[in-house]
């Protein structure tokens, strides 16, 4: 009886070896990785100066959060352009300037150029607001993929997660794939 033996361990090393081949198996096709990490330090270190819920404590916590979090990519066909995330990362540091003077300031009344909203927001967000919601601002609009899906961009990630989950915690009530890039919305 050796032979039903030996055919099978050599189905099972067959098998077992496909496992282990690089061309098999898992992968990701996640867009803009390190785009998403640019954003998500910015908007962790600017909502440090808003108040809760958005506000956050402990700004290296919320960018390893992000660190990890952004390995899923943006929910974005292909990565922005460098000069697209340049201007996002600008407005959100000019959201911060205008909330650490008044977080309740709109970005009209900060009076910074770059804070202009997109063209389909409705009312006159807050700096705070553009921090925990990005793809508001005319700057970050590549954000929101409601235009090229035709439905809803998706909730961001929330900032809760990074204050509440711990070490090898869970993401947020939503994800940064829907749309935005995680939001900004702090606990503790």
């Amino acid at each position: 009886m050796p032979r039903p033996r030996r055919a099978i361990v050599a189905v099972l090393l067959a098998a077992g070896g496909g496992l282990l081949s690089p061309g098999v198996g898992c992968g990701t096709k996640a867009v803009g990785v390190d785009d998403c990490r640019t954003i998500e330090d910015a908007r962790c270190q600017a909502a440090a100066s808003c108040p809760e819920p958005i506000h956050v404590d402990d700004v290296e916590a919320c960018q390893r959060f992000y660190r990890d979090h952004c390995l899923h990519g943006m929910d974005l066909e292909e990565s922005p352009s460098s000069s697209q995330v340049d201007a996002c990362v600008r407005a959100i540091e000019a959201a911060a300037r205008c909330a650490d003077a008044d977080p309740e300031t709109t970005i009209d009344d900060c009076g910074d150029v770059g804070l202009r909203p997109e063209a389909d927001t409705d009312a006159t967000p807050t700096v705070c607001g553009v921090i925990e919601r990005p793809e508001l601002l005319l700057a970050c609009s590549f954000l929101s993929t409601s235009e090229a899906s035709g439905g809803e961009g998706g909730e961001a990630g929330s900032i809760d997660a990074v204050e509440t989950a711990g070490a090898g915690g869970a993401a947020g009530d939503g994800t940064s794939e829907g749309g935005a890039s995680g939001a900004a919305s702090a606990g503790d």
